[in-house]
């Protein structure tokens, strides 16, 4: 006489395991996959931690359709750049502005992140005419190129963008005598290059732009110096009020505690 062996699995109730839910009805086993009813967790450091990342993505997007970004520590160029634009200051934007690829230029943006020397640089006058003043000689070495970069904060169907631009204003140690950078309509205008006490400066009415932003940037020998934007842009502010938050957090379906 034979004896058979039976491989059913019988369940007494529920059984969640593997992501899956097993249940009798009857002589039947079900199976259905599981779900959590464990309430979302959405908390305000939760939340902040996930704004931070979404705009650092959209950060990335805007420098690096300006050209090959120069990040060269971390395991790849994003990577780095997100360490160091994670610290940024939080700005809370909606789902839907999100979705659109909305992104604010923010102080101390990060430019370049590398072994070369900093290039000192900051927004003033030259004979009252607004100007970048940097702490360059006016001669450079063969094999070494500086890129000035222009950030510029616009609305587009009332969403918030970016755009960079960068221009060599040495390149290969020949410096320019002029460089472009963006007016308010988007389109290139010329900056001058100019000796102040023996240092590189810029001007040009373009950096009286409350709405826009710059940069330098040394490349050498495949190195780079670690740079960050200096703007007078405030445009971002209206993004880290509570109400901001307020609509933000609702777009996601609000928080919890």
């Amino acid at each position: 006489m034979k004896t058979s062996k039976s491989n059913a699995i019988l369940v007494n109730g529920s059984l969640r395991v593997a992501g899956v839910t097993l249940y009798t009805r009857g002589d039947k086993t079900i199976m259905r996959v599981a779900r959590s009813r464990q309430p979302k967790r959405r908390s305000r450091k939760q939340f902040d931690m996930r704004e931070r990342m979404a705009h650092t993505t959209a950060l990335w997007r805007s420098l690096k359709w300006a050209g090959r970004p120069l990040f060269m520590g971390g395991d790849n160029t994003y990577q780095r750049f997100a360490t160091l634009a994670n610290k940024l200051t939080v700005v809370y934007l909606t789902a839907g502005e999100h979705r659109s690829g909305a992104s604010l230029l923010l102080p101390s943006m990060p430019l370049s992140d590398g072994t070369l020397p900093d290039i000192g640089y900051r927004l003033g006058e030259v004979e009252g005419q607004a100007a970048l003043l940097t702490d360059l000689p006016m001669t450079f070495q063969r094999g070494e190129s500086v890129r000035f970069y222009t950030l510029r904060q616009t609305m587009d169907h009332e969403t918030p963008r970016l755009g960079a631009w960068f221009d060599l204003l040495v390149d290969n140690g020949r410096l320019a005598t002029t460089v472009t950078s963006r007016d308010a309509t988007l389109r290139p205008c010329e900056v001058a290059v100019t000796e102040v006490e023996g240092r590189l400066a810029l001007t040009g009415a373009v950096f009286a732009d409350p709405l826009a932003g710059w940069g330098l940037v040394r490349e050498e020998g495949g190195r780079c110096s670690s740079q960050q934007a200096v703007t007078r842009c405030t445009y971002y502010e209206r993004y880290t009020t509570p109400a901001a938050l307020q609509a933000a957090a609702e777009s996601y379906g609000g928080l919890t505690n």
